[in-house]
């Protein structure tokens, strides 16, 4: 008995996603001002390809070099969580992200802090759906966790966010994102939805695990929507 329950813990701990808290605790002040409740586990995402690259035409090259530091980063826990990784760079960025008083007053039934960040961006009428990003704005996955993996039907059914890192000419993206309790680049190309990969070159990256040449399973695919922020 104690054996199966074991497993069936280890196996909840390896599916889940961006969560969350109780409302309970909501208002109590932490790191932050507030403790928005935190989305705990994440996706784990193809390897990154060291010193991929895909052209030097690249957007606002100030700003590139600004997100650029936060590199340092990947492979740390920094945040612990994809919301909190949001949060943590945002405090360093003094703000400019997001308001985060805000974000408690947009939490829904689903108690998930990336869908606050969301529900807050899609209220005051910066939440993109086009292939328009900037360097510093967020982007939201929808059903990387729960029932949501297999349907993948409802797109606003938010479980993971990240911020966008380089912006190239060809409309793909780099992201950064704390997926599996550790930060990590992602690759995106809504151009190629279906493409994983071209030769050792990623442009999409798995966000959800799947049985190997899945497209329904890349980024691409999972992709929900840019928040468009203030950094420019």
């Amino acid at each position: 008995m104690k054996g199966k329950i074991l497993l069936t813990l280890l196996i909840g701990s390896f599916f889940t996603g961006c969560f969350y808290k109780t409302h309970e605790i909501l208002n109590k002040q932490q790191q932050y001002g507030v403790d928005f409740g935190r989305d705990f586990g994440e996706i784990a995402p193809e390897p990154v390809r060291p010193n991929q690259t895909y052209t030097n035409d690249t957007q606002d090259s100030k700003l590139i070099s600004q997100f650029a530091v936060f590199d340092r980063y990947i492979g740390k826990k920094t945040g612990k969580d994809c919301s909190g990784f949001i949060l943590h760079v945002n405090k360093e960025l003094d703000g400019k992200i997001l308001n985060v008083n805000e974000i408690v007053k947009h939490y829904d039934k689903s108690g998930r802090r990336s869908k606050a960040m969301f529900n807050m961006f899609k209220k005051s009428n910066k939440l993109i759906m086009t292939n328009t990003a900037s360097v510093g704005d967020l982007v939201f996955f929808a059903n990387t966790l729960g029932s949501g993996v297999k349907k993948n039907k409802d797109k606003e059914n938010i479980t993971h966010v990240g911020i966008v890192t380089k912006v190239n000419k060809n409309g793909s993206i780099e992201f950064l994102h704390n997926a599996d309790g550790k930060v990590k680049k992602g690759y995106m190309d809504l151009n190629q939805k279906n493409t994983h990969k071209k030769g050792n070159l990623i442009i999409n990256h798995y966000i959800v695990r799947c049985k190997k040449g899945m497209s329904h399973c890349l980024a691409s695919h999972r992709f929900a929507g840019f928040g468009k922020t203030e950094i420019r």
